[in-house]
């Protein structure tokens, strides 16, 4: 609402409408599972089509988002205010499929593509990581069911550096707790002790011992 304030007049096309703002907000509350901030934006009137302009939304609408991430109930709200399903290409949906642990939705696209989950896994070798920081432990176990990598070198392990149980869950699966991010250099207890989640910490000092 309004004109967008006087930080808006000040730096004229360098700053955000407002209607550019609230999709921004829909499209992140789309991606991050804050269903009661879709249903807010949607009952003010948010266009349920608009997309995020930010350079990491890679020009996706809030739908598309949604099935990518595996929200797939905002998905539904979104698509019953209006949105257009159409612009979703079958690997989005297979990745929101598996990080929703919906099994049938991924068995389904890889009887009709074959060559689909090897594209996936050749693209998105950080789906376990991204399902851990989701802290989806279902999802975690699909994808290792279908065979993505648990040791894939990934960017960084803090998000999910704090979840005892993820943790848990990584290492009975296989995961290698000395594994390095690449980009800063940390294995998940040097992220845990950062974080001062304790508790993972002495979880992971706990399997030094027993090695």
């Amino acid at each position: 609402m309004g004109d967008g304030g006087p930080w808006h007049r000040l730096l004229g096309h360098e700053h955000q409408s407002p209607t550019e703002i609230a999709a921004e907000a829909l499209q992140h509350a789309a991606e991050a599972a804050l269903e009661q901030r879709v249903r807010l934006l949607l009952a003010r009137g948010m266009d349920p089509n608009a997309p995020g302009t930010h350079p990491g939304y890679a020009g996706r609408g809030p739908y598309e988002g949604a099935v990518l991430h595996g929200n797939l109930a905002i998905a539904g709200l979104l698509a019953e205010a209006g949105a257009d399903p159409t612009a979703v290409v079958p690997t989005a949906r297979f990745i929101g499929a598996c990080l929703a642990a919906d099994t049938s939705a991924p068995n389904s696209a890889l009887a009709s593509d074959p060559g689909l989950l090897a594209r996936v896994m050749q693209d998105r070798t950080d789906l376990v990581a991204r399902a851990a920081m989701l802290g989806r432990p279902d999802a975690i176990r699909l994808l290792v069911r279908l065979g993505f990598d648990l040791n894939a070198r990934r960017r960084c392990t803090r998000r999910t550096s704090g979840n005892l149980a993820i943790v848990t869950l990584l290492i009975e699966l296989g995961a290698d707790p000395t594994i390095v991010d690449t980009e800063h250099n940390s294995t998940p207890k040097g992220w845990a002790r950062h974080g001062g989640h304790q508790r993972v910490v002495d979880y992971l000092d706990r399997l030094d011992s027993q090695t």
